[in-house]
């Protein structure tokens, strides 16, 4: 029931039968109690709840098990505590390839991308073998931080020295480097390349290469091809209209733009809000965009409004 609360989204509801378990004399959490209440804590970004689960851990003499503390490592790395990911994996004395992926990952999405570049060479040199999820967590670091060189040889690397086939994800990171970097032709290419890949699994790729499109400093043509295949092959996501509709508007194409909203509405197709969270004192405070909760937020939101105020105010004084 842990694992499938965990598994769904459900981390309150995973962590409540944690909590529940440890009150029963009969039953007691073991490895993969922890793994899966960990993976709770690491969807729902909750750091302060994935310590108390490591001392709990640790209290049970669980931590050194390595499916636990591989576990660990990835909850602190989704939670944005690099160092404690980093602490886990040092004190670690068996490492297995998961390991390794799992804190080259957590440097990779937390934007520390020479420190998983180092920890790929150490890797190496420890005889550790790379596989697709290695080569998935360098490719990502060096889309977030623009090292389109380093991205490009280790795509290279994967297919030509380690025989790895590449995967939607490994693609929609090679595109999203060359469209971040003006070379759109190259991501043109590649998506003819892997063309047979696009047409059964494309949703990532293309999302890639029409968010460079948006920017407006590109083919803009060749953005309205792409961003009309997602329509036409996609019509009840959102992603598609949207990516769409923003290229359209960034040239300033707004009756276009008009018209595919339009007719993402006449789909009955929503746009995903934006949503985001913070704990304060234990408690989750969720922020979804276009939506107020009633009372104590209108005080943030005043508070916000004479600090913009402020802002300005002190910005005008100092010019």
């Amino acid at each position: 029931m842990i694992g499938g609360f965990a598994r769904n989204g459900c981390a309150d509801e995973a962590l409540a039968l944690f909590v529940k378990m440890l009150t029963e004399k009969d039953f007691q959490p073991d490895v993969f109690t922890f793994g899966a209440v960990l993976h709770a804590c690491a969807t729902a970004a909750s750091l302060s709840s994935g310590r108390m689960i490591h001392a709990c851990a640790l209290q049970n003499g669980f931590a050194s098990y390595l499916y636990v503390a591989n576990s660990l490592m990835d909850m602190y790395a989704k939670c944005g505590d690099v160092e404690g990911a980093s602490n886990v994996f040092n004190a670690i004395l068996k490492k297995d390839l998961v390991s390794w992926n799992t804190m080259l990952f957590g440097f990779a999405i937390n934007g520390c991308a020479n420190e998983a570049l180092a920890l790929y060479e150490t890797m190496l040199s420890h005889d550790v073998c790379p596989d697709e999820v290695t080569f998935a967590g360098l490719l990502t670091a060096c889309t977030h931080c623009g090292f389109l060189e380093q991205g490009r040889a280790f795509f290279e690397s994967m297919v030509s020295v380690h025989r790895l086939k590449p995967t939607p994800e490994h693609l929609a990171c090679v595109l999203d480097m060359y469209a971040r970097s003006g070379n759109i032709k190259k991501a043109i290419e590649l998506l003819d390349q892997y063309s047979e890949m696009v047409q059964t699994r494309s949703s990532d790729m293309r999302e890639s290469l029409l968010s460079a499109y948006s920017s407006g400093n590109l083919d803009v043509r060749i953005g309205r091809k792409v961003g009309s295949s997602m329509v036409s092959t996609q019509p009840a996501r959102d992603a598609g209209y949207v990516m769409l509709s923003n290229l359209l508007c960034a040239t300033g194409q707004w009756t276009e733009a008009e018209r595919v909203r339009r007719t993402m509405s006449e789909h009955g197709v929503k746009k995903s809000p934006g949503c985001s969270w913070i704990q304060v004192m234990g408690s989750t405070k969720v922020f979804v965009s276009g939506w107020q909760e009633p009372g104590p937020s209108d005080i943030v939101c005043v508070t916000i409004h004479l600090l913009d105020e402020e802002t300005r105010n002190t910005m005008c004084v100092g010019t």
